[in-house]
């Protein structure tokens, strides 16, 4: 028989490492060795076999079959005697297609012969099968709101709140959205909730740093409108390309301007009026949210 396991099976993301665990037996109360041993194993789209990776890690060696591919493997053991147990391993990394909460499950096919060689009048041909799944986590590492800008140096942040930027009439500010997401494909749309007394000017993806950057948004870019005092960007997949570490060059940043408007009811000229700006990330696994004020 065949028992396939795997490890770890979850919190994985682009890029991670699977290794699965095959061990082939033969019971000793059978009644005769077990011939031309085959596994099939067609690894599930998004993941990539290892090159080399194929380890016989007690018992006679298993080797790897001319016709393998990247995503389907094929096993051979010419012979496993009674009481024999063959245990090897391999390893898989997960695509940067791989979304969250996504399952893969891989069933290993083990077929055998009562007999060396084909064609006996008398031989007699056994199968058996085992699987085992993994599951991704593409949850964001995480979600903040703050002000990156303004545009009149003499207001400064320190008249009434040392850790908040003051405005005045006219003067334009900066917002910025920042995820940092986990390697794959994440579907993305950020909303920012302007306080009343600010009026959005315009948004935008903040251009790519120098170096390091492995985001792509396939679609280029996002589709903005505006409901309100609402913002939504609506950035649709990300793709996070694995390198296994977090960084800058995973974060998902959006800038969102606009300005405080000269208005008599919004802006009563209440000097030290807090405004509070809401903002969302909604990934498809669910909504972080987080706030800023002014």
């Amino acid at each position: 028989n065949i028992d396939k396991s795997a490890s770890p099976t979850s919190g994985l993301d682009a890029g991670d490492v699977v290794t699965y665990t095959l061990v082939v037996s033969h019971e000793a109360d059978s009644t005769a060795d077990a011939f031309d041993l085959r596994i099939d194993d067609l690894l599930p789209a998004g993941l990539t076999y290892v090159s080399g990776s194929l380890t016989t890690v007690s018992g006679p060696t298993v080797t790897l079959g001319g016709t393998s591919t990247p995503t389907s493997l094929v096993l051979w053991l010419p012979i496993l005697e009674l009481g024999q147990a063959s245990t090897v391993t391999y390893q898989v990394t997960l695509d940067n297609t791989v979304t969250h909460n996504q399952s893969f499950t891989n069933t290993a096919n083990l077929s055998y012969s009562s007999l060396q060689g084909s064609g006996e009048p008398s031989e007699r041909d056994y199968s058996d099968s085992d699987d085992a799944a993994v599951t991704a986590n593409l949850t964001p590492l995480a979600f903040a709101k703050s002000v990156i800008a303004s545009s009149e140096t003499y207001t400064g942040s320190s008249q009434f709140d040392a850790s908040l930027t003051d405005l005045t009439i006219g003067e334009w500010v900066i917002f910025e959205l920042r995820a940092r997401l986990r390697e794959g494909t994440t579907p993305v749309i950020m909303t920012d909730t302007l306080p009343d007394g600010l009026d959005f000017l315009n948004a935008r993806v903040r251009p790519t740093p120098d170096a390091g950057m492995n985001l792509l948004i396939p679609t280029g870019f996002p589709t903005v409108t505006r409901v309100g005092q609402t913002v939504t960007v609506n950035v649709g997949n990300v793709v996070n390309y694995p390198d296994n570490v977090a960084t800058e060059g995973d974060d998902l940043v959006v800038w969102i301007s606009a300005r405080v408007v000269d208005d008599a009811v919004l802006n009563n000229g209440t000097t030290g009026d807090d405004k509070i700006n809401n903002a969302t990330f909604t990934w498809g696994g669910g909504t972080l949210t987080d706030s800023e004020s002014v």
